[in-house]
């Protein structure tokens, strides 16, 4: 007589359990999926331009300050501009950028490019450099850069800055003092 094969109790037990596990997953993974749409808040935000590293960028609820990436909608005058280069008009589109000023900081606008703090953004060709300086601040004075797209570099605690090989690309050096005081320089690569 042949022994029929078959499951025991335990088997099915575990597969029961394995089945509902995935079926929790699945429903966990959904409800993610959703929820961001059913409550207008994107947990994710997917850039695609070169202004700043593209790539994913995870949303966080930590107050906006200077020197952090945030997010926010194409403004209506800047649809132009969107549909004559992608053909779309971005209506539901965001725009990631980093904060140059922030409260106290005095922003002019009236001369052909943006002056923070008396700081104007940069130019200089690829390969070229500038000696950067900090008027003010707590000693150390630290330079990073906060977006590389010309493949630069910059000494960190002398300023010198030289700009790496590719042209039409901007640089933001982000500068911080002992007292995490915070600078940020945008240098334009020719």
């Amino acid at each position: 007589m042949r022994k029929l094969i078959g499951l025991t109790s335990r088997a099915r037990s575990s597969r029961a359990r394995s089945r509902r596990g995935l079926r929790l997953a699945f429903c966990f993974s959904g409800v993610w999926a959703i929820l961001p749409s059913v409550l207008g808040q994107r947990v994710i935000v997917i850039n695609t331009s070169p202004s700043v590293a593209p790539g994913l960028y995870l949303r966080s609820a930590a107050k906006p300050a200077v020197g952090q990436i945030v997010d926010f909608l194409i403004p209506s005058v800047a649809r132009p501009y969107v549909l004559e280069r992608t053909g779309q008009e971005g209506r539901t589109w965001y725009i990631l950028k980093p904060i140059a000023a922030g409260s106290g900081d005095h922003v002019d606008t009236t001369g052909p490019s943006l002056v923070i703090n008396g700081a104007g953004s940069g130019n200089v060709s690829p390969g070229n450099g500038l000696n950067l300086t900090v008027t003010g601040g707590v000693a150390p004075i630290q330079f990073f850069l906060l977006q590389n797209l010309s493949g630069g570099s910059i000494g960190l605690y002398s300023g010198a800055y030289t700009a790496g090989p590719n042209s039409g690309t901007t640089d933001i050096i982000y500068v911080t003092d002992a007292t995490n005081d915070i600078a940020v320089q945008t240098i334009s690569v020719h």
